[in-house]
């Protein structure tokens, strides 16, 4: 008998020490549509809600792009410890959990996110147009883009007729939907966060002439 305790202990030794013993870690997806986007990218480390964190696959994915998703929650980001590229912008989001050392670019615009977790030292480009927030964290030293911005048109009455928050896009002269606007005057607010983490806001009013 003693023996053959001394040969099982020898054997589950050899077996560590070679690294062939695996105990699987598993966390709670909570939200459905996030854990049915991991379903489709890493089937194989994830099954229901519970992500297998000690997957390979998910300690060397680097690319998710949830944008459009309906998602509430990305609670489980934070095990992705390889992400470099995360697009979670026009969801439902009101916080974001702690986001991986690795993160390079961050792509939450367009939620109701009141302020954003502590940013990576690793981050290059922030796009947060069309949030909540009222300021920022420490933005790292090796941020190289910020986009953090909106614009509103208001008609005389106060009535908020168009927004926008892409850089590149502006207004048509009609309201959201789709309905021409009339000739008068119109007002702008443009909000925006500089690269020291400050909100700013600009206004004043144009002349609409069709």
């Amino acid at each position: 008998m003693k023996r053959s305790v001394v040969i099982a202990s020898i054997l589950l030794s050899l077996l560590f020490s070679k690294g062939e013993v695996v105990f699987a870690q598993t966390v709670t997806i909570p939200d459905t549509n996030f854990a049915a986007y991991l379903h489709t990218i890493i089937p194989s480390a994830i099954s229901g809600n519970q992500l297998d964190t000690g997957s390979s696959a998910v300690k060397h994915l680097t690319y998710i792009d949830v944008m459009l998703k309906h998602i509430s929650s990305l609670e489980g980001i934070q095990y992705f410890t390889s992400l470099t590229y995360l697009n979670c912008a026009y969801n439902n989001l009101t916080s974001l959990p702690a986001l991986p050392n690795s993160l390079q670019v961050l792509g939450c615009g367009t939620n109701p996110l009141p302020s954003l977790p502590a940013l990576p030292n690793t981050l290059k480009q922030l796009n947060c147009s069309g949030c909540s927030l009222t300021v920022l964290p420490s933005l790292p030293n090796t941020l190289k883009q910020l986009l953090c911005g909106s614009c509103k048109i208001y008609d005389r009455w106060g009535a908020m007729l168009y927004q926008w928050t892409d850089i590149n896009a502006g207004w048509n002269g009609k309201d959201k939907n789709g309905t021409a606007s009339t000739d008068g005057t119109y007002f702008y607010v443009i909000t925006y966060t500089d690269n020291t983490g400050k909100t700013n806001a600009k206004n004043g009013f144009f002349q609409l002439l069709r």
